[in-house]
């Protein structure tokens, strides 16, 4: 729903009402094939955007200080930032038992076959779940071990900018990289129509009768459990 909202207002500032933000299917992916001049930007090894791109001047919103990166008093110190960058799979340190790159087709599949949305304790060491699966903290094909996956192996892969949560959303990739997300869901919900939102020991913030940050009129969680057609919108080959 964020693409959509953002959509329309770029529609209302330029005049261009066939104006629509292009989604990464990143599932089956080697590389970011979006990641070009005319798309969402070119970038060298652990450099910004190169400059055959109009991402090429944009900058993040916070401070370069990593302490703010496990701090949850301040999340986002205002400052001067940084040009994004991306390392794209290029020079990542991270373990290949628990990282095997961007996510498989035999990843997305197995995702929706799960059954179960979500699993106590409803949140990141959450297992055999749809949620913690296309979330990325388990490994789709088998739900009851630990792996960077799906949405978090993208995160990942792409690194930089989109690796420091505080800053993340400055991306512009960031968006694409979650409608695809949102589509993923949405094939699974049609899948699995008799499943529920869970209720019990939910974390506060994501009960179904708590209101989602950022949406004018008020949304709940539960409101945007089901399908995508009665929001006003769908997916090619979803519906």
């Amino acid at each position: 729903m964020w693409s959509i909202h953002l959509e329309q207002e770029i529609r209302n500032i330029t005049g261009d009402d066939s104006f629509s933000i292009p989604f990464w299917s990143w599932e089956g992916k080697t590389d970011c094939d979006v990641c070009t001049d005319d798309l969402f930007g070119r970038t060298r090894h652990g450099s910004s955007i190169m400059q055959g791109s109009i991402f090429s001047s944009w900058r993040t919103h916070c401070t370069n200080d990593d302490e703010y990166v496990e701090s949850m008093e301040v999340l986002c110190a205002p400052g001067n930032g940084r040009s994004i960058y991306r390392l794209n799979g290029v020079g990542l340190e991270v373990r290949p038992t628990i990282f095997n790159g961007l996510p498989t087709i035999w990843d997305r599949n197995a995702c929706l076959r799960l059954h179960v949305y979500d699993s106590p304790p409803y949140n990141a060491t959450s297992t055999g779940c749809f949620r913690n699966a296309l979330e990325g903290f388990i490994n789709p094909q088998n739900p009851y071990q630990r792996r960077i996956s799906m949405h978090n192996a993208v995160h990942v892969f792409c690194s930089g900018t989109l690796l420091r949560s505080f800053d993340a959303a400055n991306d512009p990739l960031f968006l694409s990289i979650h409608v695809d997300a949102d589509k993923i869901f949405d094939q699974w919900w049609r899948l699995h129509t008799s499943s529920s939102y869970p209720t019990g020991n939910v974390p506060i913030g994501h009960r179904a009768d708590d209101n989602l940050a950022g949406f004018i009129p008020t949304v709940k969680s539960s409101d945007l459990f089901g399908a995508t057609q009665p929001l006003g919108y769908s997916y090619e080959g979803n519906e």
